[in-house]
Protein backbone atom coordinates (compact mmCIF):
# COMPACT_ATOMS: atom_id res chain seq x y z
CA UNK A 1 0.00 0.00 0.00
CA UNK A 2 1.14 3.18 -1.08
CA UNK A 3 1.16 6.06 1.92
CA UNK A 4 0.33 9.55 0.59
CA UNK A 5 1.61 12.52 2.32
CA UNK A 6 -2.11 13.55 2.50
CA UNK A 7 -2.59 9.93 4.49
CA UNK A 8 0.13 10.25 6.69
CA UNK A 9 -1.18 13.66 7.69
CA UNK A 10 -4.52 12.13 8.61
CA UNK A 11 -3.08 9.25 10.37
CA UNK A 12 -1.33 11.55 12.24
CA UNK A 13 -4.44 13.91 13.21
CA UNK A 14 -6.14 10.57 14.29
CA UNK A 15 -3.23 9.13 16.34
CA UNK A 16 -3.95 12.48 18.34
CA UNK A 17 -7.61 11.07 19.24
CA UNK A 18 -8.95 14.94 20.26
CA UNK A 19 -11.26 16.83 17.83
CA UNK A 20 -9.33 19.02 15.25
CA UNK A 21 -12.02 19.75 13.04
CA UNK A 22 -12.54 23.73 13.80
CA UNK A 23 -9.00 24.41 12.06
CA UNK A 24 -6.96 27.32 12.62
CA UNK A 25 -4.88 29.70 10.24
CA UNK A 26 -1.84 29.19 11.34
CA UNK A 27 0.36 26.80 12.67
CA UNK A 28 1.03 28.26 15.72
CA UNK A 29 0.35 31.44 17.28
CA UNK A 30 3.13 34.19 18.87
CA UNK A 31 2.91 32.17 22.27
CA UNK A 32 5.10 29.16 20.58
CA UNK A 33 8.09 29.51 22.68
CA UNK A 34 6.50 31.06 26.20
CA UNK A 35 7.43 27.41 28.57
CA UNK A 36 5.99 27.32 31.65
CA UNK A 37 8.27 25.35 33.38
CA UNK A 38 5.83 24.93 36.90
CA UNK A 39 3.49 22.93 34.79
CA UNK A 40 3.36 19.07 35.73
CA UNK A 41 4.18 16.86 32.88
CA UNK A 42 1.46 14.61 30.30
CA UNK A 43 0.07 11.47 31.44
CA UNK A 44 2.20 8.57 30.36
CA UNK A 45 -0.48 7.81 27.36
CA UNK A 46 -0.53 11.33 26.31
CA UNK A 47 2.86 11.80 26.38
CA UNK A 48 3.65 8.41 24.24
CA UNK A 49 0.91 10.12 21.85
CA UNK A 50 2.40 13.31 21.78
CA UNK A 51 5.57 11.96 20.72
CA UNK A 52 4.05 9.68 18.07
CA UNK A 53 1.84 12.67 16.20
CA UNK A 54 5.49 15.07 16.44
CA UNK A 55 7.30 12.45 15.42
CA UNK A 56 5.37 12.05 12.04
CA UNK A 57 4.91 15.44 11.73
CA UNK A 58 8.31 15.96 11.17
CA UNK A 59 8.79 13.91 8.77
CA UNK A 60 5.99 15.59 6.51
CA UNK A 61 7.27 18.52 7.86
CA UNK A 62 10.94 17.90 6.30
CA UNK A 63 9.67 16.20 3.18
CA UNK A 64 6.88 18.52 1.89
CA UNK A 65 5.57 20.68 4.53
CA UNK A 66 7.72 23.49 4.77
CA UNK A 67 5.20 25.69 6.74
CA UNK A 68 5.28 23.29 9.71
CA UNK A 69 8.67 23.29 10.43
CA UNK A 70 9.39 25.85 12.91
CA UNK A 71 6.39 24.62 15.10
CA UNK A 72 7.59 21.01 15.06
CA UNK A 73 10.95 21.73 15.53
CA UNK A 74 10.04 23.57 18.94
CA UNK A 75 7.55 21.20 19.59
CA UNK A 76 10.34 17.97 19.10
CA UNK A 77 12.23 19.59 22.56
CA UNK A 78 9.30 18.98 24.34
CA UNK A 79 8.76 15.46 23.43
CA UNK A 80 10.83 14.30 26.62
CA UNK A 81 9.26 16.33 28.91
CA UNK A 82 6.09 17.61 27.19
CA UNK A 83 2.71 19.55 29.28
CA UNK A 84 -0.55 20.03 28.61
CA UNK A 85 0.96 23.80 27.29
CA UNK A 86 2.36 21.79 24.85
CA UNK A 87 -0.52 19.20 23.99
CA UNK A 88 -2.66 22.62 23.00
CA UNK A 89 0.29 23.97 20.79
CA UNK A 90 0.46 20.26 18.68
CA UNK A 91 -3.67 20.56 18.63
CA UNK A 92 -3.46 23.93 17.56
CA UNK A 93 -0.63 22.84 14.57
CA UNK A 94 -3.06 19.38 14.08
CA UNK A 95 -6.12 21.86 13.52
CA UNK A 96 -4.05 23.49 10.86
CA UNK A 97 -2.85 20.74 9.20
CA UNK A 98 -6.87 19.67 9.27
CA UNK A 99 -7.59 23.11 7.36
CA UNK A 100 -5.22 23.09 4.47
CA UNK A 101 -4.39 19.14 4.32
CA UNK A 102 -5.11 19.78 0.78
CA UNK A 103 -3.35 22.56 -0.03
CA UNK A 104 -1.25 22.29 -2.69
CA UNK A 105 2.76 22.91 -2.42
CA UNK A 106 3.97 24.34 -5.53
CA UNK A 107 8.33 24.81 -6.70
CA UNK A 108 10.10 26.20 -9.40
CA UNK A 109 13.05 27.49 -10.38
CA UNK A 110 14.56 30.33 -11.97
CA UNK A 111 17.87 28.88 -12.99
CA UNK A 112 19.37 25.33 -12.09
CA UNK A 113 20.95 26.52 -8.84
CA UNK A 114 18.24 28.17 -7.24
CA UNK A 115 15.05 25.97 -5.89
CA UNK A 116 12.21 28.01 -4.68
CA UNK A 117 8.63 27.08 -3.08
CA UNK A 118 5.51 28.48 -2.37
CA UNK A 119 2.96 27.46 0.01
CA UNK A 120 -0.64 29.42 0.50
CA UNK A 121 -0.29 30.00 4.22
CA UNK A 122 -1.52 32.75 6.11
CA UNK A 123 1.23 34.26 8.12
CA UNK A 124 -1.60 36.04 10.08
CA UNK A 125 -1.21 36.34 14.17
CA UNK A 126 -4.48 35.20 15.61
CA UNK A 127 -4.66 33.19 19.01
Amino acid sequence: MKLTMKSYLKESIQAFREDVAMGAATPTNRNLFVVNEDLPPLEADKAEIFHHVVAKLLYVAKIVRVDLQLTIAFLCTKVSKSTHEDWEKLRRTLKYVHRTIGMPKIVGVEDFSVLQTWVDASYAHSS
